[in-house]
């Protein structure tokens, strides 16, 4: 495969974008201040807070708990069904990689819909260009439950 220059600056550029905001938040992990509109001073109080609170702890630990197994989920249907779609017939393959390809988009697909629509406001309305927010739950005040 010949790589290019464009190919690299592509390539750069989404590594910028995923893992930018993942820097952007531990940067400010360690700022003592309640905003992250500038960096305050140099502190650990979010940590010791975290590792205090013994609810605050669980949580953690669940979650790295179901990232570790939801991976290992992911990993093993994954290999099955690679090893089912290669060892197919041409026929079903194609099948069952149009099968892949609509679990893949089927998430963006689901997120893009309820973005132009929430009952009781006009379709449309709630689009917005921070998705993030909706992931975590904080447009809940602003337009109901989602």
């Amino acid at each position: 495969m010949k790589k290019t220059i464009w190919g690299r600056v592509y390539f750069g550029l989404v590594l910028l974008i995923l893992y930018l905001p993942i820097f952007y938040l531990i940067y400010f992990s360690f700022s003592s201040g309640s905003s992250m509109d500038h960096f305050h001073h140099f502190t650990w109080e979010h940590y010791q807070t975290l590792f205090a609170d013994k609810r605050l702890l669980a949580i953690l630990l669940e979650t790295i708990m179901l990232a570790l197994l939801s991976s290992l989920a992911a990993t093993v249907l994954g290999t099955f069904g690679a090893i089912a779609i290669q060892r197919s017939k041409e026929a079903y393959r194609k099948i069952l990689l149009s099968f892949n390809n609509i679990l893949i988009v089927s998430p963006d697909v689901i997120i893009g819909a309820d973005s132009f629509y929430r009952p009781g406001l006009q379709p449309g309305l709630c689009l917005r260009l921070a998705q993030p927010h909706r992931l975590f739950g904080a447009d809940r005040g602003l337009d109901g439950p989602a």
